[in-house]
């Protein structure tokens, strides 16, 4: 039964639509409160009402830009304000742009349960340098914001390394487990692979040409001709994409930009393999568990993704696909050695991540905060 009473709001700097794993939390609060409400960017990839439970901030800044500028204070003013005439009993903050705004809350209703929602360390979204004086700035400032927070939520626990908690830090915070996945096919049987001549390659994903490998999935296209590629998303690199394929004159290469997130999946489900490619020199990439791995899992396909990232050791250890060198001579060598190999993927190896699982851990989150 749900609580009347409870009040839920969750706090994101980004559009409804663009995030699934907002969209999955998002159904389990529903499920416990019938007070639910989202404080959310609207970067400008939503309509400006999807849901009544929706309260969009408009201002559109430049992509990527609004971080630390001006338009981060108004926004931070627009979440208290509404914060205030709320009066919610648990915020779900997602990253640190959220997770500040939880905090100023709570010192003025410290009765108010804060949980810090980890999509990605701050200090990792810039290009630093590992031993940068910025980066460790920023690294001590996260750990100090989340140490004050009731609950952490990390989509993985290389995570808390990520942030560099000591031993006894780790001690001290609450933290648990919410994979970035889906709920996974009821079937339970091993299915097993034969890859063929001419497979129907996908990649869905941001449009970063350096830390996502899009250049090296281009030159695998141009050296595999029996293969057929899909390049599918949107970023700051769309145009530089658009234009490496028009100029590798590949004719089994197609780009569809941005599509849904039920297109995605059914793009998914029609392939033979898909592609995840992480820089692993870019920390976030590195410690980061990539949605596109789960997709893979869901749909039963095997995957390539990169050695030295937690990604790859996942996708190894359930021996659900590849991991390669970050570099194109090392997927085009794969990928040429793939016809008539054989593999076998075993649900039971990744059943530990079905989204269900992650569900239950949220949903007793929130009983025991409200």
């Amino acid at each position: 039964m749900k609580n009347s009473k409870s009040k839920i709001i969750f706090i994101r700097a980004n559009s409804f639509g663009s995030e699934p794993r907002l969209i999955k939390c998002y159904s389990v609060a529903k499920a416990q409160s019938n007070e639910v409400k989202l404080l959310l960017w609207n970067l400008g990839r939503s309509p400006k009402k999807e849901n009544n439970d929706i309260i969009y901030f408009q201002l559109k800044p430049k992509y990527g830009s609004f971080w630390l500028k001006p338009i981060y204070l108004i926004w931070v003013l627009f979440c208290l304000s509404k914060l205030f005439l709320l009066r919610p009993k648990l915020i779900h903050s997602c990253d640190l742009e959220g997770g500040l705004i939880a905090l100023v809350y709570h010192f003025f209703f410290p009765k108010t349960k804060i949980v810090y929602d980890l999509y990605d360390v701050t200090a990792a979204k810039y290009d630093l340098p590992f031993d940068s004086p910025k980066r460790k700035k920023l690294l001590h400032f996260e750990r100090n914001v989340i140490k004050h927070f009731d609950e952490l939520l990390i989509p993985d626990t290389a995570r808390l390394d990520q942030l560099q908690f000591t031993s006894e830090e780790k001690k001290k915070v609450s933290f648990s487990v919410v994979y970035n996945t889906e709920i996974f096919s009821e079937i339970k049987n091993k299915k097993d692979i034969e890859f063929k001549k001419n497979l129907n390659i996908v990649y869905i994903g941001i449009m970063s040409s350096k830390i996502r490998g899009l250049e090296h999935i281009v030159s695998a296209a141009k050296e595999c001709p029996d293969f057929n590629f899909l390049i599918a998303g949107f970023g700051p690199d769309q145009e530089m994409i658009e234009k490496s394929i028009e100029e590798s004159q590949a004719s089994n290469i197609k780009f569809l930009g941005r599509v849904t997130y039920s297109k995605a999946r059914e793009l998914f489900d029609q392939s033979d393999l898909i592609i995840s490619l992480l820089d692993p020199t870019f920390n976030n990439y590195k410690f980061a568990s990539s949605t596109k791995v789960f997709d893979a899992f869901s749909a039963q396909k095997p995957i390539i993704t990169t050695q030295g990232t937690v990604s790859g050791e996942i996708v190894e250890k359930a021996q659900w696909g590849y991991a390669v060198n970050y570099e194109a001579s090392d997927l085009i060598r794969l990928l040429k050695s793939l016809p008539g190999k054989k593999l076998s993927l075993d649900p039971t190896l990744v059943s530990k991540y079905d989204w269900r699982n992650s569900a239950a851990v949220l949903d007793a989150i929130y009983r025991r905060y409200l």
